[in-house]
């Protein structure tokens, strides 16, 4: 513990005359990608819905209702949100996808981006 104090003392003495600069750019605290856990192949958002949730904050996307049938192959989420997320993904014809405690942290500026793979089973 002594050692963390330590280096915490160290880090506001040397920031302290330092500038950071940020963009303003929102970034994506989740990017997950969609892939056929037999084939290995991409699986498009055509039919998918998911929710992802965190103590503070919901996304739930119906992405059935919502969006044509594309060609994107991943969900983003959790635009410039630390914390630790639940996530569930439904898709038709597979079975239900989900992680649990999955962590984003944030620096001075930005989240800090967690790329998932969701690999669907299918039924």
């Amino acid at each position: 513990m002594r050692n963390l104090y330590i280096l915490m003392f160290v880090c506001v003495l040397s920031g302290c005359n330092a500038k950071t600069t940020c963009t303003l750019e929102a970034r994506f605290g989740l990017t997950i990608s969609l892939y056929d856990n037999v084939s290995g192949e991409p699986v498009s958002i055509c039919d998918l819905s998911y929710i992802i949730s965190d103590a503070e904050y919901l996304d739930d996307g119906d992405w059935i209702e919502t969006l044509p049938c594309d060609n994107t192959f991943y969900i983003a989420s959790a635009t410039e949100r630390a914390g630790v997320y639940d996530i569930q993904i439904n898709k038709v014809g597979y079975e239900v996808w989900e992680n649990k405690g999955v962590i984003v942290y944030s620096d001075v500026c930005h989240v800090e981006a967690v790329s998932l793979d969701a690999f669907l089973i299918p039924k």
